[in-house]
């Protein structure tokens, strides 16, 4: 987290990946799909209960198909909420 927290140039203070964190998440499809062989889309959503401070968006893409699994920012607004909610204390 903290290199991810310098290759975006910002000025946070970042740890480790914590081990858990729980998304909202929203499927990108109006039909059925089916996951063996297309994409998945997905729209996650992190701290969406929380204050809008630490709030931030993400999308999550699937293709088991072909074994690719893809995690794309939304915008780069939310990158500082991402860092600091995937982070844990900074490491000493």
């Amino acid at each position: 987290m903290k290199v991810m927290a310098q290759l975006y140039e910002l000025d946070v203070e970042a740890g480790r990946m914590i081990e858990s964190f729980s998304f909202t998440v929203i499927a990108l499809h109006q039909d059925n799909v089916d996951m063996e062989c297309q994409p998945i889309k997905l729209k996650l959503f992190g701290n969406d209960t929380e204050g809008l401070e630490d709030y931030f968006e993400s999308f999550l893409n699937l293709s088991l198909s072909d074994g690719f699994v893809f995690w794309d920012e939304k915008d780069p607004d939310y990158r500082a909420p991402l860092i600091k909610s995937l982070s844990t204390a900074p490491a000493i």
